[in-house]
C-alpha cells in the first residue's frame, strides 16, 4: 500500500538554465548531482526529504540517430511512490482487477534519491498505460 511520495522525473533540454530556474529561481533546495554511464545523462537533484525533483538532461542527443526525438524530450516522465510492500501491493491490484499492473519483480538499488538508505525499486502501469516508479525500503 501507499506509504508516500517520492520523486517526479522531468526530461530538461537544458540542465544548466533548469538547476538555475529551481534552486536560484524558486529556492529548492539542492541534493545533488550526477553523471551516468553508459546511458550519458546528467542529472540534479532538488528537494526535500518528503519529496525529490529529479531533472535529467541527455549529453549529447544528436549522437543517437536511431533516436531523433531524444533531444526534443522535455516534460513529466514519471513519478514515483513509496510503497510498504512492492510483492503484497502487486497482489493487491490483481485481486482488485488489475492483472499486470505490476511489471516485473523489484530489484535493489543503491542509494541514491534515499541516501543512508537500501531499497527496492520495480514499476507499475496505470489503466491508461502510465508508468509509476516505486520503491519500497528493502
Amino acid at each position: 500500500m501507499f506509504t508516500g511520495f517520492n520523486h517526479v522525473m522531468l526530461w530538461v533540454k537544458d540542465l544548466e538554465l533548469a538547476k538555475k530556474f529551481y534552486g536560484e529561481g524558486l529556492g529548492m533546495p539542492f541534493i545533488s548531482e550526477e553523471y551516468r554511464m553508459p546511458r550519458m545523462f546528467n542529472k540534479a537533484y532538488f528537494g526535500t526529504d518528503a519529496m525529490v525533483l529529479e531533472l535529467f538532461e541527455w549529453e549529447d542527443p544528436d549522437e543517437y540517430p536511431d533516436d531523433p526525438d531524444r533531444n526534443k524530450r522535455s516534460g513529466i516522465t514519471h513519478f514515483c511512490l513509496w510503497l510498504d510492500s512492492i510483492e503484497k501491493t502487486g497482489k493487491e491490484l490483481e485481486a482488485a482487477g488489475f492483472s499486470g499492473a505490476l511489471v516485473g519483480p523489484p530489484s535493489e538499488v543503491r542509494p541514491g534519491l534515499t541516501p543512508g538508505h537500501s531499497m527496492r525499486v520495480s514499476m507499475i502501469v496505470d489503466p491508461e498505460g502510465n508508468p509509476i516508479e516505486v520503491f519500497e525500503y528493502a
